[in-house]
């Protein structure tokens, strides 16, 4: 082939080439992927082209790169690889996977963690005054998990209120972990002995025993109270009825037999000493038949307290109650008490004890007519000492009490 005519088929064949390059339109035109084959960066999807091929700008020497941008905080996205490190694609934005509906990606505060307001912290959490994040029910507990109550779920992170133990995943009552409300009934240190049921303060009940019967009646009361019960034959041949207070652990506090009236046993003021259940045993000395059991409770001794020596106090004494008067002294001190009734119907009668509790002496009508007068009764130790004054009859009434 001639030179002359190589130079003709050249020329032929770039002519085509011009055609066909120039005929392509510009809406036909389709950009490089990443790693694809490029002459200049238009050409390039990622709109960077380095050494003859499509590249990310951020790493133009990795062909590992998908060429992408990262999107940032609630930028659109089609999948986890189009966002920042750190944040994932969730509902075609990029959020933070721990709190993915948080449109700014700043997930809430939890348990413990620093706040500035109350709305940095998670839901059901309060931002307290130390800038921490804590539950308001229970700001003093530091995994921000206020104690379980009665029959909640509870664990080793899960604790009970105080009172209550973690029994077979729930928080229970130790002394009786099967009653769902955590109350435990009184047993009176008996179990074989069921209650009749609970006599609330103020009310009667009226039952009958059997003959060689024994009825037990709870009642619920605080520290402190003061207990009066009363039981009286309804009917029945021969009835004399018996009564005796137990605490809930069966030890007795008082009992009585005939201290009312007739056969009739009374309990008067007896001050209790501790919250809780308290049992109320009605027996029979002899007999059985129909009774009727009374309650009342007060928020405290209805007299009694203090008395210092040369004083002169006063009370009003119910039916059957003693009222106990404390004072103090020295050993060798004589001291004189006389309890004067300031009405009729008191029959006054005074007993008194030592430091320890032992009995020193008493007096029933040792003053003029129905008083009482212990008359230079000497002291032989340190201490504080008890005057208990009542009625000799077990009624009541108005008196005065003299310490010289």
């Amino acid at each position: 082939m001639t030179g002359k005519r190589k130079m003709w088929l050249t020329a032929v064949l770039g002519a085509v080439l011009l055609v066909i390059l120039s005929g392509c339109r510009e809406d036909a035109f389709s950009p490089a992927g990443c790693n694809e084959l490029c002459s200049r960066d238009e050409l390039c999807d990622s709109g960077f082209c380095s050494n003859g091929a499509c590249r990310d700008p951020d790493c133009p020497d990795d062909p590992d790169c998908d060429c992408s941008v990262a999107g940032t905080c609630s930028d659109p996205c089609d999948h986890d690889e189009g966002c920042d490190w750190g944040l994932v694609c969730a509902d075609g934005a990029c959020r933070d996977p721990d709190c993915p509906d948080e449109e700014d990606c700043e997930c809430p505060a939890t348990c413990g963690e620093p706040c500035y307001h109350k709305s940095a912290c998670e839901e059901g959490l309060e931002c307290t005054a130390d800038a921490i994040c804590r539950d308001p029910d229970c700001p003093d507990e530091e995994n921000c998990r206020c104690p379980a109550t009665c029959g909640e779920p509870c664990s080793d992170i899960v604790r009970c209120e105080e009172g209550l133990v973690c029994t077979d995943g729930a928080c229970a009552n130790s002394d009786c972990p099967d009653e769902e409300d955590c109350e435990c009934s009184a047993t009176c240190g008996e179990p074989s002995l069921e209650a009749e049921g609970v006599i609330q303060p103020g009310e009667t009940v009226r039952a009958t025993l059997p003959p060689g019967g024994e009825a037990v009646w709870t009642f619920v009361a605080a520290a402190g109270e003061c207990a009066t019960i009363r039981l009286e034959a309804v009917d029945g041949q021969g009835f004399d009825p018996y009564l005796e207070l137990r605490d809930d652990l069966g030890h007795s506090i008082a009992e009585d037999d005939d201290g009312w009236y007739d056969l009739n046993p009374r309990l008067a003021e007896i001050c209790l000493a501790n919250d809780g259940w308290y049992c109320v045993l009605a027996s029979a000395f002899e007999g059985s038949g129909d009774y009727d059991l009374t309650l009342e409770l007060a928020d405290g001794p209805s007299g009694g307290g203090e008395i210092r020596v040369g004083e002169t106090v006063t009370g009003v004494l119910p039916d059957g109650v003693w009222h106990g008067w404390h004072f103090g002294a020295h050993s060798g001190d004589a001291i004189t008490i006389a309890m004067n009734a300031l009405d009729d119907q008191l029959d006054c009668y005074v007993v008194l004890y030592g430091p320890d509790g032992q009995y020193l002496d008493d007096d029933d009508d040792g003053g003029e007519g129905f008083n009482s007068l212990l008359a230079n009764v000497e002291l032989d130790r340190n201490g504080f000492y008890t005057i208990w004054v009542t009625d000799a009859t077990g009624g009541g009434g108005s008196y005065e009490l003299l310490l010289e």
